[in-house]
């Protein structure tokens, strides 16, 4: 347990280091907007703009009675991840493997997707933590018969469904699993069909509001094709095993690494095939299904944006690693696959977090605002977002414009941010030009904006051509994926 509380250590202090620097950014800065008043306010934003079950943002808005601070609000999400640890240590004790719990555990600390989420003001933490708990208690109750686990299971399967909807496709998942290895136990298949039962009991309420919320979501233009969805899916697995940054410069490396990973992993299960146990199949198949299901969902949803699915497969895919390597013969080399891991983990950090800050490094962007604007120099945003993520830091002399609009937080659909033509534009633009010689326009740079919806770049020509033809440039200072520039009117 000792080397587990030294972990522990190292994790908490990166962690919280880097809760204190790092800066709000689109996602985070609409969870702060949703649990920033009454309980009530924060149930209906997560149900009808955030589009997930309440749970997390619930219990953030109590949590943030306490205290309303950037920096309180993550250590709420730091918090879910340290108990998470003790879980992971706890689940690899009880599966009986031979690896020294302390590598899963350091592997699980250090993992770029758990940094990631204790420094995220989103549900991710909240959702791992659950996941860790399931497959807990879903081995001591349904492989170990302990009754009071399988309480403790359905328990956990009714605050997970009320909290994530990926958390929906473990469940189906680990049961899967169970009917592929016990299905000639039909008491084991029983109690997990029961206990089922009253978890989608308990949902009916949950799913009626978010399919009637889906259905007033104008999502034609998000279908993915099935192999898309397969790839994103795939692509979800190998990043929770072996994590490399998800930037063009890595794409070949990655994809031979998938190829090595998916071939190696058939060899030793090839070659283990004789004593591979019931254990091994549980978890195999468990992982198996999660991923199809993954797959299936991002093909039915048209949701894309495959990273964050890599959240609910992470803790299954530990330890589907960890019961591979148990599988291989020479202790040096289960060492050397570990350490493998640990390597991929720490260059994905260093890489992701060398710059301290998040997409838009908005403190540094404000910093520079504020030391270097003089009064009657508003400031435009773009797009909307960007707004509301510099909201939190500015306290300077001007007003902060959002363009195209307003940020909505009684909705989120992306037609509503779509500006029809350069008139319109020109309209929104109208008080500025009539009152100010400078201005300040913030954006991201290029390589956001031509990654993001296919309405920000068309927004984004008619407000570069409006620029180009109405002001002239005259400081620009570029920071992390963003961009301020001085802009002075032409006569």
């Amino acid at each position: 347990m000792k080397p587990t509380v030294a972990i522990l250590g190292v994790h908490l202090t990166l962690v919280l280091c880097l809760a204190f620097v790092l800066n709000i950014w689109l996602d985070e800065s609409c969870a702060l907007v949703t649990t920033g008043s009454t309980l009530q306010y924060s149930i209906h934003q997560a149900i009808h703009f955030e589009w997930q079950p309440p749970t997390y943002y619930l219990s953030l808005c109590l949590w943030r009675k306490i205290n309303d601070s950037i920096f309180f609000a993550r250590l709420f999400s730091i918090g879910c991840i340290s108990l998470t640890i003790f879980v992971v240590f706890a689940l690899t004790r009880k599966l009986g493997l031979r690896t020294p719990p302390q590598l899963p555990v350091a592997v699980f600390a250090f993992h770029p997707l758990t940094i990631f989420s204790a420094v995220e003001i989103r549900s991710f933490a909240l959702t791992i933590l659950l996941s860790a708990l399931l497959l807990m208690f879903f081995w001591d109750g349904y492989w170990q018969n302990n009754r009071r686990a399988r309480w403790m299971y359905l328990a956990t399967a009714i605050v997970a469904v009320y909290t994530n909807n990926f958390l929906i496709l473990l469940l189906i998942a680990l049961a899967a699993a169970l009917l592929i290895t016990e299905r000639f136990d039909q008491k084991k298949l029983l109690h997990l069909a029961l206990g089922m039962m009253s978890v989608a009991v308990a949902f009916v309420p949950m799913l009626l509001i978010l399919w009637q919320v889906r259905q007033d979501l104008d999502l034609s233009n998000s279908q993915i094709s099935l192999p898309s969805a397969v790839v994103y899916a795939v692509g979800s697995l190998e990043y929770a095993i072996w994590p490399l940054p998800r930037i063009d410069a890595t794409r070949a490396i990655r994809a031979v690494l998938l190829v090595v990973l998916a071939i190696g992993s058939l060899l030793v299960i090839w070659q283990a095939w004789a004593r591979l146990k019931r254990k091994h199949w549980l978890m195999f198949s468990n992982l198996a299904a999660l991923t199809l299901l993954l797959a299936l969902f991002i093909f039915g949803s048209g949701l894309s944006g495959a990273p964050r699915y890599a959240f609910v497969l992470l803790i299954p895919s530990i330890f589907c690693w960890a019961m591979l390597i148990e599988l291989c013969h020479h202790r040096r080399f289960r060492f050397l696959l570990w350490l493998i891991s640990l390597a991929f983990c720490f260059t994905t950090l260093v890489i992701v977090y060398r710059p301290l800050c998040k997409t838009g490094d908005w403190i540094r962007v404000v910093n520079y605002i504020e030391q270097n604007e003089q009064p009657g120099q508003p400031i435009l945003a773009f797009t909307s977002d960007v707004e509301t993520a510099i909201g939190y830091y500015y306290d300077g002399l001007n007003q902060v414009i959002p363009l195209p609009s307003p940020q909505r937080f009684d909705r989120f659909v992306v037609a509503d941010f779509a500006i029809p033509d350069r008139l319109a534009l020109a309209t929104r633009f109208q008080p500025v030009l009539q009152t100010s010689v400078l201005i300040w326009l913030v954006t991201y740079d290029d390589a956001i904006l031509n990654r993001n919806e296919g309405i920000d770049v068309v927004n984004y020509r008619f407000l570069q051509e409006f620029i180009d033809e109405n002001y002239e440039v005259l400081e620009t200072q570029s920071f992390y994926h963003s961009r301020v520039r001085l802009l002075q009117r032409l006569d």
